[in-house]
């Protein structure tokens, strides 16, 4: 089930892609902000090329979100897909945040890349350079799929959201039991009764 939703929500990101590329195909109509309309299939596809997924990141190439998603475009490429994902890290969170607004000054912005909920992921949605994913996920009909605190971390204090939880995870607490037993005391098994 977990790969599974791992193997959906990287479809999701290559859907949005095509979005994301057709948002930024130079065309002379006024973009509203945030909002891309039209759809176009890249030449890659059409020509059989393969489709180049740039994808910035401030995780270690060794990271396993990195291998699971090299992992999934392995699979994705058995079904008989052509992509070509190229990972570009950096070294700590501070040098990638400066690499990824020179890359975005530059006009060379990745196709996807980590990006919080901050003022600078405004300023981009702003601008036009990102995809509305709450409308894109509605229209999907998957957004009532993901876990509402993973959705609702993306969304800017304006209601938008321009990103995606790439992974959730389930926290846990660990108990002593031996101190609960010392004192008479039952640990609760579910510290959040009613969470999916």
């Amino acid at each position: 089930m977990k790969m599974r939703k791992l193997i959906f929500t990287l479809t999701a990101v290559v859907i949005t892609v095509s979005m994301l590329l057709s948002g930024c195909s130079g065309s002379e109509k006024p973009v509203e902000p945030g909002v891309t309309d039209e759809v176009t299939v890249p030449d890659e596809v059409v020509s059989g090329e393969p489709v180049v997924i740039n994808y910035f990141t401030s995780r270690a190439p060794t990271d396993d979100t990195i291998s699971a998603i090299q992992q999934i475009v392995e699979q994705y490429n058995l079904e008989g897909n052509n992509i070509e994902l190229v990972i570009d890290t950096a070294a700590d969170r501070a040098s990638y945040d400066q690499k990824l607004r020179t890359m975005v000054a530059a006009d060379k912005m990745p196709t996807l890349f980590d990006l919080d909920p901050t003022p600078y992921a405004k300023e981009l949605g702003d601008s036009g350079k990102l995809v509305d994913m709450e409308a894109f996920l509605k229209e999907a009909g998957i957004f009532d799929d993901y876990i509402s605190v993973s959705i609702e971390y993306q969304r800017l204090p304006d209601g938008r959201i321009f990103g995606l939880p790439l992974e959730f995870t389930t926290e846990m607490t660990w108990y002593n039991v031996d101190i609960f037993n010392k004192y008479n005391l039952v640990p609760q098994k579910h510290l959040m009764n009613g969470y999916q």
